[in-house]
């Protein structure tokens, strides 16, 4: 195989899986699982995701297409405008591991999303990573017992 024909192949797609529980401490810095380090390399932003119900800790290009997508959104639909204006304000792009491989979440997220936790859910969510309280993962879970998973797949394909 050339180096041509090697460098044309379509790169594997990231999927970042898994769940661990870690605490914040003090400073309010999270560690990140290093599967997940690796999967999103030095290069990030801390912000929300697009449902805004949760910390995300987008590879930058993941989020560059979040951002794209949104401000293509807003140029046809202009009441969206605040959502786009809300995904920037709680986007942080200047974000870096320390050398125990945390983060600082910024206090705004923090406040937002955190409030007085000790104990994080951090969760790979496909293509970014999720973080919430352990709290909202206890809630999120109940609720999904309430869920008939293969009802709501059928009537998706149905759709499709």
């Amino acid at each position: 195989m050339t180096s041509q024909q090697q460098n044309s192949e379509p790169k594997p797609e990231r999927l970042l899986n898994g769940a661990y529980i870690h605490s914040v401490d003090p400073k309010g810095r999270i560690i990140i699982p290093q599967f997940f380090r690796e999967q999103i390399s030095d290069s990030f932003v801390i912000g929300v995701n697009t449902a805004q119900d949760a910390i995300a800790v987008y590879p930058f290009d993941v989020w560059k297409e979040r951002i794209d997508f949104l401000g293509e959104l807003v140029k046809k639909n202009r009441s969206l405008e605040r959502v786009l204006a809300r995904f920037s304000m709680l986007s942080y792009p200047d974000a870096s591991y320390d050398q125990q491989g945390r983060v600082l979440i910024p206090a705004l997220l923090r406040n937002k999303f955190l409030q007085n936790t000790q104990s994080v859910l951090v969760s790979g969510a496909y293509d970014y990573v999720r973080i919430i309280s352990q709290e909202q993962a206890e809630l999120e879970d109940q609720s999904f017992e309430n869920v008939d998973i293969l009802d709501l797949i059928s009537r998706t394909q149905q759709e499709i």
